[in-house]
């Protein structure tokens, strides 16, 4: 009976322990969760990169790495399938980098977004065959391995022409070159001793120089007020000039006229002359009637001879009257402004 106890103790505790890791097996594969599929397509080398590595979403564990393995249609490229949770939101343009985990040289899948299409990821690939693809950037590290062999290959070359520069005549070249530097530095050295109290003269010739420009400053600005000053007289004699100029025209304008004026006064005096020696003529022809009288006729027109040569020799001797009239005459003895002492007479 103890041995039969025994057994189904023990057989209980098989079924219980049994029971028990199924949990456990369930509980750590988190069939809980949704998980969608995604494949990353890439060329590049993959080294640390394991099935079951974790899948992180900008740090975020988001599901793991499921398959690893070449594409059956291309053989360049490299596939891994990876099991993402559903619930992580992953758009159009994320893309996969690989991480490193510590110093252990393992890798991890870390998904990133470019931000330049936030549609929604589909759940299949375009052309509905499979789970949709996205491409795998190589990091920084991967970067500069593949442009190692071009910074060796830089630096190889560096390193010869480095050496061609040091050859024993570029050395020697040096030398002298160095050589004649210091002598041009001592030189140089001497040139500043010797100019040296004429630098420290240069703050004097400084001041004079100040206190030149200054008073040049001075006579200019007195130069201007003179300038302003006289300003005005010259405008004033351009205005008399241009008076004066315009004087001139009228006074011209007059002279003309008075030379015709004194034309007609000569044609007027002939005319007269003429008329006088008419008269004459005439006087002579009429110089009787019948009975000795002589006709009335004549005194009249030796009257009016007699007025037309006065009234000719006025305008002879003042041709302006014709203008602006005859000059009147001097107030004789009694009548208003007679000064008796222009015509020699005593005070009464």
């Amino acid at each position: 009976m103890e041995n039969r106890a025994h057994a189904l103790a023990a057989g209980l505790f098989l079924i219980l322990l049994t029971g028990i890791a199924l949990l456990a097996v369930v509980w750590f594969r988190g069939d809980h969760l949704q998980h969608r599929s995604l494949v990353i397509v890439t060329r590049e080398s993959i080294s640390g990169l394991n099935v079951k590595a974790p899948v992180r979403l900008r740090g975020v564990d988001v599901g793991k790495v499921e398959s690893i393995d070449f594409d059956p249609a291309n053989p360049r490229q490299i596939l891994i399938g990876l099991q993402v949770n559903s619930s992580a939101p992953l758009t159009r343009g994320a893309y996969a980098q690989l991480g490193y985990q510590g110093v252990t040289g393992l890798s991890f899948v870390s998904l990133a977004d470019t931000g330049t299409d936030p549609r929604p990821l589909p759940d299949s690939a375009p052309d509905g065959d499979g789970p949709p693809r996205i491409a795998l950037q190589p990091t920084l590290l991967d970067q500069l391995a593949n442009a190692g062999p071009r910074l060796l290959s830089g630096a190889n070359e560096a390193t010869q022409r480095f050496n061609a520069l040091l050859s024993e005549d570029n050395r020697t070249h040096v030398g002298q070159a160095l050589s004649a530097l210091a002598a041009a530095l001592a030189q140089v050295d001497h040139t500043l001793t010797t100019l040296q109290p004429a630098v420290q003269a240069v703050p004097g010739l400084v001041q004079q120089l100040d206190s030149t420009t200054r008073h040049a400053d001075a006579v200019l600005v007195d130069s201007q007020q003179t300038l302003s000053s006289l300003q005005r007289p010259i405008d004033r004699l351009d205005h008399a000039v241009q008076d004066f100029d315009q004087l001139a025209q009228e006074a011209g304008g007059l002279t003309r006229d008075l030379r015709d004026r004194a034309g007609m006064l000569d044609r007027l005096g002939s005319a007269a002359a003429q008329l006088e020696t008419s008269t004459r003529h005439l006087e002579a022809a009429l110089g009787a009637g019948d009975g000795g009288m002589a006709s009335p006729l004549l005194p009249e027109l030796g009257r009016t001879s007699q007025t037309l040569a006065a009234t000719a020799r006025v305008l002879g001797e003042q041709p302006q009257s014709l203008l602006f009239g005859r000059t009147p005459a001097p107030p004789g003895p009694g009548e208003s402004g007679f000064d008796a002492r222009a015509h020699g007479g005593g005070t009464p």
